[in-house]
């Protein structure tokens, strides 16, 4: 690695709107952008946020990540952490792609929730229809431990 073309900074911050309009906050302990590809930032200790139009919020942390300051896509790897309303989120890899609307959530995903907990191999929030798929890789069964609230059913 040569470190003259490299340009290293602490402590960045950015703040922006995605393509659906909705505000985002992006910041690094520390961020290496190599002069020969200036839209790729690679960072470590990241911390990005999400304030969505309906007011929900979703935050997500990790040890590394990458952000396109072109595209405006993010990739976070390492560690992934991330809470959404109630719901706590933990997995290798989290991908938020700009352009297409939606993030995609994997590698050992974990989620745990206040009606119960998941394992899955890949989740995928889509952020303008607040939807979310949940995929198995090769036809595997998903983990789940959901709590149901029964209610007692009317008698005719």
């Amino acid at each position: 690695e040569n470190e003259k073309n490299l340009n290293i900074f602490y402590d960045i911050e950015y703040k922006g709107l995605d393509l659906s309009g909705n505000r985002y906050e992006l910041k690094s302990k520390k961020a290496t952008i190599e002069k020969e590809e200036k839209e790729r930032v690679y960072m470590e200790s990241v911390e990005g946020t999400f304030y969505f139009k309906d007011n929900s919020t979703l935050s997500v942390q990790s040890k590394k990540g990458i952000y396109n300051n072109n595209t405006l896509d993010m990739i976070f790897e390492e560690d992934v952490r991330a809470n959404y309303e109630n719901s706590k989120l933990f997995a290798e890899k989290a991908e938020y792609f700009n352009t297409k609307g939606f993030l995609i959530i994997s590698k050992n995903v974990r989620l745990e929730d206040t009606r119960g907990n998941m394992f899955a191999d890949k989740l995928i929030f889509d952020i303008k229809d607040k939807q979310l798929k949940i995929q198995s890789d090769k036809n595997k069964l998903i983990n789940t431990n959901v709590k149901l609230k029964w209610k007692k059913a009317l008698e005719y």
